[in-house]
């Protein structure tokens, strides 16, 4: 039988040094104040695995990668967010919007929780 490579043959090519240390700014600015943070295709080049580098370096403060987005030629023609992990609207790394109870019985479940 003959055997087979789940991965591809091709080196993994890194984000740039000088990149990863703006996004690194970036993460730290948006997991301070709140912001979001984001890095453009024209950034990441011709790096391989972007989502798995992007999704590390992330993680190490406390964020989370969305995207990526289209955009005409700002950003290179896309880019990706970070987000803060704890921000209110956030789940499983995709932004919500949470509806408002619509009667206060909604709530009272999370009275015996506080």
């Amino acid at each position: 039988m003959d055997s087979f490579q789940l991965t591809s043959p091709e080196s993994s090519v890194e984000i740039a040094s000088e990149v990863i240390q703006r996004i690194r700014e970036s993460l730290a600015e948006t997991r301070d104040k709140g912001v979001s943070g984001a890095v453009g295709f024209d950034e990441l080049r011709d790096a391989t695995d972007v989502i798995a580098q992007l999704d590390d370096l992330a993680e190490e403060y406390g964020c989370l990668v969305t995207g990526p987005y289209d955009s005409e030629e700002t950003n290179g023609g896309g880019y990706y967010l970070f987000e803060r992990q704890d921000a209110p609207n956030v789940v499983d790394g995709c932004w919500l919007t949470k509806p408002e109870p619509e009667s206060a019985g909604d709530t009272l479940g999370y009275l015996g929780l506080a």
